[in-house]
């Protein structure tokens, strides 16, 4: 059918090409079946649900370690290299200044 097809089209000497393609394509796709199937199958059961609410259900039970700042310390320097609040040539100013080791 394939073969009839691309002779109306004109195109009779692409034919073995197009056909040697689509048997490696046909191939690749056999070999790669028993994946495919395996996960069709548990998307159907709701394997990717019961995975998904594992994961949630563990990470809600998990204790998580909290962060603190030592008494006397503050979280973050009292003049920081880069600060939001700074203009681009603040910024230059406070770099150089920490480069000269100030």
């Amino acid at each position: 059918m394939i073969r009839e097809h691309v002779d109306e089209a004109g195109f009779p000497e692409h034919v073995d090409d197009l056909e040697a393609w689509i048997e490696a394509w046909n191939t690749r796709l056999e070999e790669i079946e028993p994946v495919v199937s395996d996960l069709r199958e548990r998307t159907e059961e709701g394997f990717y649900d019961k995975w998904v609410s594992a994961v949630e259900t563990m990470l809600d039970q998990t204790e998580w370690p909290v962060v603190t700042v030592p008494e006397g310390e503050g979280m973050f320097p009292e003049d920081p290299l880069f600060d939001s609040d700074r203009s681009y040539p603040e910024h230059v100013v406070r770099v150089q200044r920490h480069q000269n080791g100030e």
